[in-house]
């Protein structure tokens, strides 16, 4: 594959993450956030292919601004608690200083984010189809391995959604180009959009144990012993929600649909 259209699609995850960067240096706008992280981990699905690490500093920012987008989801999550639960407002003052200690902690210059771009167009390397090719089957066969383990760790359904995340991402930009080329070897629409729900339902289950875990592991839940159980009462609720969405995400995965599903794009 001609290193020019490597070249544009860098360049165009590249202007995104520009455009995403104001917003989030004047008001960490949480969409400005998310569109970036998106922008970062397309960028990651492609430099994979490509064999090429994530610039360091690149790197880093994205998970500084991961760390920033989990306070502003906790805090998010705990005011829709529902049923009646609500956080103590000594617990949401201390999340709120976190954050904003998190965000000054949080620095990217744009002529950073244009170093990093160049660096990584420098190392482009020609790719023939064939390879990609090659690379999304191997790819589908290990998502269709991942799918016929009876699991419902976290680390595994988390390592299954990013798996069908990049799946997502590629062919997002290659569609065109493999099926002009090799039909037999694109992603089509259908599997494409189930693809794409069952990330979204992982990605549900990946929010949630997120903010279980900010909450198990945060040192602001030194309170009170009546302040600490509205906070018990939270978690509680949480694990539930939690559990229903890994059964249902597990199942979705190890269904015989689903790998069905895959099995017409092996090599």
């Amino acid at each position: 594959m001609e290193r020019k259209l490597f070249k544009y699609i860098i360049r165009h995850h590249f202007a995104i993450m520009e455009k995403a960067l104001p917003g989030i240096k004047n008001y960490f706008d949480q969409d400005a956030i998310h569109q970036f992280r998106v922008q970062v981990k397309k960028l990651r699905a492609t430099l994979r292919l490509l064999n090429i690490k994530l610039p360091g500093q690149l790197k880093n920012y994205y998970r500084s601004l991961g760390r920033v987008r989990d306070l502003q989801l906790q805090l998010t999550q705990l005011s829709n608690a529902g049923n009646g639960l609500h956080a103590p407002a000594e617990y949401l003052v201390a999340l709120g200083k976190q954050l904003q200690e998190q965000k000054e902690n949080c620095s990217f210059k744009k002529r950073q984010l244009a170093a990093c771009r160049k660096k990584l167009l420098q190392k482009i390397p020609t790719l023939h189809r064939q390879q990609l090719l090659g690379y999304l089957h191997r790819e589908m066969e290990t998502l269709l391995l991942l799918s016929q383990q009876q699991n419902e760790a976290d680390n595994y359904l988390h390592s299954c959604r990013k798996k069908i995340k990049d799946m997502v991402y590629l062919q997002d930009f290659y569609k065109e180009s493999l099926r002009h080329h090799h039909q037999q070897g694109a992603i089509d629409s259908a599997t494409y959009k189930k693809m794409a729900l069952m990330a979204d339902e992982l990605g549900r289950y990946v929010d949630k144990w997120t903010a279980i875990d900010t909450l198990n592991n945060s040192h602001l839940n030194k309170l009170a012993p009546e302040k600490e159980e509205q906070l018990t009462a939270i978690r509680k609720q949480w694990q539930q929600e939690l559990g229903q969405l890994a059964d249902h995400a597990a199942s979705s995965l190890h269904s015989p649909a689903f790998r069905s599903l895959l099995r017409p794009y092996l090599g």
